[in-house]
């Protein structure tokens, strides 16, 4: 079983710092990326970013582990719920699920 996103963030400030540096990469991509573009997102002091991580990087790959968790816990659950049918509709409901997910972000 996953952790839960209390779990994988050790406190409320680092769950901002995800939540925050995953719509700065959404807005600027990671080229562009920049601690003040996440403190943007953030709108609390860029030095609280600098106290609690080494680099941006660093936010990225915690932002992205964050959401690949929440993706697979969802998903999994998803599935269980609807585990009934042939290979080929499980399949289907799991684009379905998937490409809704992800459009609904946009």
């Amino acid at each position: 079983m996953t952790s839960s996103f209390r779990e994988r963030v050790s406190s409320d400030t680092e769950a901002e710092f995800a939540a925050a540096t995953y719509r700065a990469l959404c807005r600027h991509g990671h080229a562009n990326l920049t601690i003040l573009g996440i403190n943007g997102e953030y709108s609390k002091s860029p030095s609280l970013i600098y106290h609690h991580s080494d680099s941006k990087d660093e936010l990225v790959a915690t932002s992205l582990d964050v959401l690949l968790e929440y993706v697979e816990t969802t998903f999994e659950e998803h599935m269980q719920a609807r585990n009934s049918g042939d290979a080929g509709s499980r399949l289907e409901r799991a684009l379905d699920w998937l490409f809704r997910e992800w459009s609904a972000e946009k």
